[in-house]
């Protein structure tokens, strides 16, 4: 969904921006309404902006579809959020950016009179460019203002958004010997991605089944793998088998499972945990 974000915000003419655009208005990253209904990606979309908005900037073009107070265009946070001096009665004569531009040079004299020396300096050195005929949003950690997969974890890393998920070793799991298919559901299995009913009924608002194999709890990835009684006599008879007694499996649908495989000689740590990865795979 990551890559989504400036498209969406840009009012890119592709059709899924369009249906999006018309269906919920414009977005911003600091809007604090809540979307409480639309479907399961925009709902997401907006989850991602907000957790992002700390690496979103408005690059000024002429200046017309930005707004002084509301906008984030001199840093990543806009003045309206930004504890600064601000000449707010000499301020209130200008709503968007391009009314401190002529000619695509910055008015100083108004500038001046509406901000701090500070503030003043770092609009002077903002560069517009008059080549885009428009103001658009860009990432401000890469070099060509676009987002990818790697900026955004590397954002999330940096800032100490910690998702249980966000520092897993992944190479764990990729260089595992095993069946690609098998890589790809411990993908799913780390970041609930499984198709159970608790995963669908996050965006689809249907009540929780229960377990299809017992009927006693919800179907949740950790109830089937693990806590079902069909499971948990798997478990026990692998323990058995192997002669291994498994600390306790808390969070292994949170990959935990691949520590529980480390804590063992070297020798048989890459085949348990092979192992552990198709048991899984296969319940």
């Amino acid at each position: 969904m990551a890559k989504r974000l400036l498209p969406l915000l840009n009012k890119e003419k592709d059709l899924w921006c369009r249906l999006y655009g018309s269906k919920y208005g414009e977005i911003h990253p600091w809007m604090k309404r809540e979307v409480r209904k639309g479907i399961y990606q925009f709902k997401e979309i907006r989850k991602g902006l907000k957790a992002l908005r700390g690496g979103i900037l408005k690059q000024i073009g002429n200046g017309t579809e930005t707004k002084i107070w509301n906008d984030p265009w001199i840093t990543v946070i806009p003045l309206k959020h930004w504890p600064t001096y601000i000449n707010i009665k000499e301020l209130e004569k200008y709503s968007t950016v391009s009314q401190l531009l002529i000619n695509n040079e910055w008015r100083n004299e108004v500038i001046e009179k509406c901000f701090d020396s500070i503030l003043t300096e770092r609009i002077q050195c903002i560069h517009t460019d008059i080549c885009l005929r428009g103001d658009r949003w860009i990432w401000t950690e890469s070099r060509n203002g676009e987002l990818s997969i790697k900026g955004v974890y590397l954002h999330l890393k940096q800032a100490g958004i910690r998702a249980e998920n966000i520092n897993f070793n992944w190479n764990s799991i990729w260089r595992l010997k095993i069946a690609e298919r098998v890589k790809y559901f411990c993908r799913k299995l780390v970041w609930d991605r499984l198709p159970l009913s608790d995963w669908f009924s996050k965006f689809s608002g249907i009540e929780i089944e229960d377990c299809v194999i017992c009927g006693k709890e919800k179907e949740s990835s950790e109830h089937i793998l693990f806590k079902c009684m069909y499971a948990e006599n798997y478990w026990r008879l692998v323990e058995q088998k192997l002669g291994i007694k498994f600390k306790k499996r808390d969070n292994w649908t949170k990959g935990n499972w691949i520590l529980e495989a480390e804590g063992y000689e070297e020798a048989s740590a890459g085949w348990l945990k092979a192992f552990l990865a198709n048991s899984l795979w296969l319940i």
